[in-house]
């Protein structure tokens, strides 16, 4: 006797039908859409987009078993993990790392003083606010000496400065004759040894001429015309 069935059953097996038809279709890219399959064929479009997806993520899990992939288990990844709980060490605090060095600027210094401020409010029992004046009173001092220190340096950078410009202005003045012109040491050398022949020939031209007129100059009265003549170079 063949097993009746009921109109929701059928009806439940018909829808089943156009739901099949409407994947098929979507996956022959025959409908472009699901919600398209879902009026083309008369079928819930939630229903037909719930076994759509639960068919994808089937053949998705198929597709990995096939490969030799395991689908994503948080349990079974957890499972392989090593776990070893240990208590995490205390993490080390600044005045532990703090050591005594010796200070080359301002940032440096209030690092220091930070850090000898905690050290100390930690060890002592003197209120914090008679360590915090006289740490303030050292600081302010020691910037003090810092920026002095800074105006000395750059004063001496300047003096320094100063100085090597005077050493080579005095340098180019010994290699250079004074003067308008301003005339190197060889053509200073040159114009010496031009003066100096200049000299000499004044001096010779000087001592010819002396000598021609004391030779020429003797005039007597009695003897004019013999020494004209021989001043002349004529014979008498």
């Amino acid at each position: 006797m063949p097993p009746i069935r009921t109109k929701s059953s059928q009806k439940r097996t018909e829808q089943e039908g156009k739901i099949s038809l409407a994947i098929q279709a979507i996956q022959n890219h025959e409908i472009s859409s699901i919600t398209l399959a879902a009026k083309t064929f008369e079928v819930p479009r939630a229903q037909l987009y719930g076994t759509v997806l639960l068919g994808f993520k089937t053949a998705r899990f198929l597709a990995f078993a096939a490969a030799g992939l395991v689908h994503y288990n948080p349990d079974r990844v957890i499972s392989k993990l090593n776990i070893h709980l240990r208590t995490p060490k205390p993490p080390s605090s600044r005045v532990s790392e703090w050591e005594p060095k010796s200070l080359s600027n301002y940032v440096q210094l209030q690092k220091q003083a930070s850090s000898i401020k905690a050290m100390l409010k930690q060890r002592s029992k003197t209120p914090p606010s008679l360590l915090d004046s006289a740490i303030n009173q050292l600081l302010k001092a020691c910037q003090m000496m810092m920026q002095s220190v800074a105006l000395l340096e750059k004063e001496v950078s300047d003096l320094r400065a100063e100085n090597e410009k005077k050493k080579q202005k005095k340098t180019r003045s010994m290699r250079q004759i004074p003067s308008e012109k301003g005339l190197s040491a060889l053509e200073a050398s040159t114009l010496r040894e031009i003066l100096a022949q200049v000299s000499r020939e004044a001096g010779r031209l000087r001592h010819l001429y002396s000598h021609l007129y004391t030779s020429t100059s003797a005039v007597y009265c009695y003897k004019g015309f013999a020494i004209e003549s021989n001043v002349l170079g004529l014979q008498s």
